[in-house]
């Protein structure tokens, strides 16, 4: 006998597993219901929506401005799991959103496909949980770690969040290019957690992929939370050409807030990631200090101040790009990404920033390092470059290329291409 049991009716189409149960809107496909068995329905405290969007070229995102349709389904059992895919209409595109769900861990991968006849420019993917919480909004909590975001934020000040606006100092004391989460799994792993110290019921969310980054966001209703992952997800798709893109994790728990990070950190295998216990020893104890040369005069100035740095108990050196780049001022950097200029929006790949010293100065500056035990980790941005960088000129299959045939430039970069 199967492991599930499907029912639906004029509304929902609802699957239902041992362990959790899952629903979905017959009319625009979107998540409706989402719990565990024993335990509350986690989303749905709003007003229900799309939970897939997609960006296309010049036209933005587009649930709000086009009806999103559900067409149709298929659920499998596979290796254990139960697989469902919920194939919505969107304008040109069929989006399959597919969930393989294994106890009360969901992996949710969407593949885009264009069926009109024009080739399309798909700019990135949305995958959203609606209006979530797990409990009474005085006592749930909403977590980010590994963020500008304060820990066990009450549910009411992270339901006060609007989608795109500026959060409040309360919420995030820091931000980080106007923004308090990070991209993942690139600066963090992208999870967005709800948890209840009452009752012990918790929801976690995160995104992994080996290609393209996510950026978490949050959008709230006063009353819950949208947790979502944004899909920097961009390709040119022709007719009948379709793109699948990384990975949002789910993960229901009746645990503790502990024994539920806990409990993440054993999922790690399934979702690509390797454990603290797999890394080699170094990374396990870096003590990392992130620089930009500039930032102590350049090359050599750095290597003058390596002794105090590492007398603080530092061990690695992370340099921020130390290539030519789109310098405004022609001085040395002075953090001001607006008027000084971006140091990812590289010009040339092959050839140093000239204000931060000559290549035998970069020479001694690792040499230093070594002596001094330090190791030194160089960013090297594989993601854009300047737009009048040399391999726009020399490579220019590289790049994408808008409708009206202009460098297509990299989301919330407008710097890079």
């Amino acid at each position: 006998m199967p492991s599930f049991s499907i029912s639906q009716d004029y509304e929902l189409v609802t699957i239902a597993t041992a362990e959790i149960t899952i629903a979905f809107s017959r009319d625009d496909g979107g998540l409706r219901v989402l719990q565990r068995v024993g335990g509350p329905n986690v989303i749905g405290y709003g007003v229900g929506r799309a939970t897939i969007d997609v960006r296309l070229d010049e036209r933005g995102w587009l649930a709000d401005r086009i009806f999103i349709r559900y067409l149709n389904h298929f659920v499998d059992e596979r290796d254990d799991a139960v697989e469902l895919v919920i194939v919505i209409g969107i304008g040109p595109l069929k989006v399959y959103d597919r969930y393989r769900i294994t106890g009360t861990l969901i992996a949710r991968r969407v593949s885009v496909e264009n069926v009109g006849e024009d080739e399309v420019r798909l700019h990135g993917v949305r995958l959203a949980l609606p209006w979530a919480q797990v409990g009474a909004l005085e006592t749930c909590r909403f977590d980010a770690p590994g963020t500008s975001v304060r820990p066990h934020v009450p549910l009411v000040v992270a339901a006060a969040q609007r989608l795109d606006v500026l959060p409040r100092r309360f919420f995030a004391p820091g931000l980080r290019g106007g923004r308090a989460l990070e991209r993942a799994p690139t600066q963090a792993t992208g999870l967005l957690a709800l948890h209840d110290p009452q009752s012990n019921e918790a929801l976690l969310c995160w995104y992994y992929s080996a290609v393209e980054s996510a950026l978490p966001l949050i959008d709230g209703n006063d009353q819950a939370v949208t947790l979502a992952h944004d899909i920097a997800a961009a390709d040119w798709l022709g007719s009948e050409v379709a793109l699948t893109a990384g990975t949002q994790y789910i993960l229901l728990l009746h645990e503790p807030w502990p024994a539920a990070l806990a409990a993440l950190e054993r999922t790690w295998s399934l979702c690509g990631l390797q454990g603290v216990e797999g890394l080699a020893a170094w990374v396990r104890d870096a003590a990392i200090f992130e620089v930009h040369a500039a930032q102590f005069g350049g090359f050599a100035g750095l290597a003058a101040a390596l002794p105090e740095l590492r007398a603080l108990g530092i061990n690695t050196l992370c340099l921020l790009p130390i290539w030519a780049f789109d310098n405004h001022s022609g001085l040395l950097w002075d953090g001001n990404w607006n008027a000084s200029g971006n140091p990812y929006a590289i010009r040339d790949f092959e050839s140093l920033d000239p204000t931060l010293g000559t290549g035998e100065e970069m020479r001694a500056l690792v040499e230093t390092a070594h002596q001094h035990d330090l190791r030194v980790l160089i960013d090297l941005p594989l993601l854009g470059c300047a737009d009048h960088a040399r391999l726009v000129e020399e490579h220019p299959t590289w790049f994408c290329y808008t409708e009206r045939g202009r460098l297509a430039r990299v989301p919330e970069q407008e710097e890079l291409v």
